[in-house]
């Protein structure tokens, strides 16, 4: 590997947004046009800066691999010329870099391996494993194996008041109680207003008493008593009899209510593939650093990991910038 694409590798924080490359769109042309174009394209350069060529068809694969967004700026001559500038100041950093020795910089050479290693990922496990490749069976199964995670039972949306004794809770009770059922929107407002300023609990009182949607009540879940009333009560707007728990007295409202629910197989279906996707991606990258280990003689010693210093204040800039992003393509580089 030359020093010069270890030197490319260090300057990829600085010009990212101008030199960064992306996956080149789908061409239009016919495969021979295209291979003809190619052919002339690669020779021809629009710059040419210390001997190394800029070619038009690099020039072209920067601007095709951009967004759709991005590459509509790029229609005018004006601003080609705006990012061939910014390609040129670039080869210009990486000479001065070069001339420097920072091809030889340890943070430079890890950021190759880093990218190297990237690469190296993103081709194997492509190879190995195609998100379209999953068949609907293969999904059906995972979805029956995991269908409780698409389910969501009966909920009741509860709100409390905390009050210190039985007197008060049976007097406030009468109150709310009596509040027009007609009217739902009242009689849960007026709740609200009592528990904001009549709760003993501040937390509770500051949310007008409302403790969210609750499932049926079971061992160790949060406001077990709050859901045991919650369903018992039948209608929106009901209120519990007064109870006690732990030395306090309660009253519980129920505000609102959902029905239990399972969502569909085609509901889910993109989720799951997107899911096993990359549960398969993990396993494909796994299996090929195992096969990497079982041909390669590998050593360690974990006696030698005390004697490791620890790290002393922030990360440095290059510690935490370099090896992010791609570094342009280096075809031709020599």
């Amino acid at each position: 590997m030359s020093s010069r694409a270890f030197v490319c590798l260090a300057l990829i924080g600085v010009l990212a947004t101008a030199c960064a490359p992306e996956r080149p769109s789908d061409r239009s042309e016919s495969l021979a046009e295209e291979a003809d174009r190619e052919t002339e394209a690669e020779q021809r350069a629009v710059a040419v800066v210390d001997g190394e060529k800029i070619t038009l068809a690099e020039f072209e694969r920067r601007i095709q691999g951009m967004a759709p967004f991005a590459r509509a700026r790029y229609s005018t001559i004006e601003n080609r010329k705006e990012y061939l500038d910014g390609l040129v100041a670039f080869e210009l950093l990486v000479d001065e870099a070069e001339r420097r020795g920072l091809g030889d910089d340890p943070a430079v050479l890890h950021a190759m391996k880093d990218t190297m290693v990237r690469r190296l990922l993103a081709d194997e496990i492509r190879a190995r494993v195609d998100i379209d490749s999953f068949t609907e069976e293969e999904l059906k199964k995972v979805y029956k194996e995991q269908r409780d995670r698409f389910s969501r039972p009966e909920q009741r949306r509860a709100a409390i008041i905390t009050l210190e004794t039985e007197a008060r809770a049976r007097e406030l009770f009468a109150q709310l109680d009596a509040v027009e059922r007609g009217d739902l929107q009242n009689r849960i407002n007026t709740f609200r207003r009592a528990a904001a300023s009549d709760s003993s609990s501040p937390e509770s009182a500051k949310k007008g008493g409302d403790v969210g949607f609750l499932a049926a009540p079971e061992a160790g879940m949060d406001h077990i008593e709050v859901a045991r009333r919650a369903f018992e009560l039948v209608n929106v707007g009901d209120i519990a009899e007064p109870y006690k728990h732990q030395n306090k007295w309660y009253l519980v409202m129920m505000f609102d209510k959902r029905s239990a629910q399972v969502k569909s197989f085609d509901s889910v279906s993109s989720q799951l593939r997107k899911e096993l996707y990359e549960k398969r991606r993990q396993e494909a990258k796994a299996a090929l650093i195992a096969e990497l280990r079982a041909k390669s003689k590998v050593e360690i010693f974990e006696d030698k990991l005390a004697e490791v210093k620890q790290p002393e204040g922030p990360a440095t800039l290059d510690a935490t910038t370099l090896g992010r992003q791609p570094v342009r393509a280096l075809e031709g580089k020599k």
